[in-house]
């Protein structure tokens, strides 16, 4: 919290088991009400710097982001697995993991298609039926 890592100290961790093999794989914080309203507090002030980075910014961030769990998409899909019992092959865990390397690849194809337009209340972009849809609303003698 507050750009810093925050050890849960109020309750004791509670035991996280493989569904499909009801094996204990570990323990995870149980954080008190506090300790969560003081990360909920955290997340919201975080938010106002955030909130305020440019667009070029926040894709920077973002496709930072993919590239750190693309970097670590193989011990991410392990535990994935191990969490939830699902397969590590096949539309298992490193199927689901692999979705963000696809995710940055199209994100990228659409900053250099759609480069100098800006996506604004004006403009949605969708995914339907297997097309991606750019609807934008703009004044006539103002497209670019």
């Amino acid at each position: 919290m507050n750009s810093s890592a925050y050890n849960v100290t109020k309750n004791t961790p509670f035991e996280v088991f493989n569904p499909s093999t009801g094996k204990l794989i570990g323990h995870a914080p149980n954080m008190a009400n506090d300790e969560l309203n003081a990360a909920v507090e955290s997340a919201k002030s975080a938010f106002v710097s955030w909130s305020s980075l440019s667009d070029e910014e926040l894709q920077k961030n973002c496709l930072a982001v993919t590239q750190a769990i693309q970097d670590h998409s193989d011990e991410l899909a392990k535990l994935v697995t191990l969490e939830q019992g699902k397969p590590l092959n096949g539309l298992g865990s490193r199927w689901e993991i692999g979705g963000t390397s696809l995710g940055q690849t199209i994100h990228r194809t659409f900053l250099f298609l759609l480069k100098p337009y800006k996506i604004t209340k004006t403009a949605k972009l969708s995914y339907i039926e297997n097309l991606w849809v750019l609807l934008a609303r703009l004044p006539l003698g103002i497209f670019r």
